[in-house]
C-alpha cells in the first residue's frame, strides 16, 4: 500500500473510531501484553476515562477533531 494512502486509511480510522471502540480496544491491548508500571498507570488512567465516556456518550468520536491528526504524516527526505 502506499504511505500516503496508508497513512489516510489510519486517519480516517481514528477520527471516526467511538470512545466505545476506543474503550474495547485498550482492553484488548492491555489484556494481551505485559506492561511496566509506568506504562499500566497510563494504560488504567485511559482505560478508566474511555470507558466512562463510553458509558456516557458511547457514539462520541473523541478523536473527530483535526488537533489529533498531525501526527499522520510522512517526511520524505
Amino acid at each position: 500500500m502506499d504511505i500516503p494512502l496508508a497513512l489516510q486509511e489510519a486517519q480516517l480510522w481514528v477520527r471516526n473510531l467511538t470512545s466505545n471502540q476506543m474503550a474495547d480496544y485498550i482492553e484488548k491491548c492491555d489484556c494481551s501484553v505485559e506492561w511496566g508500571s509506568k506504562r499500566k498507570e497510563f494504560i488504567e488512567q485511559y482505560r478508566g476515562s474511555y470507558s466512562k465516556m463510553a458509558g456516557e456518550f458511547s457514539d462520541k468520536k473523541p478523536f473527530q477533531h483535526p488537533y489529533y491528526w498531525p501526527v499522520f504524516t510522512v517526511n520524505r527526505a
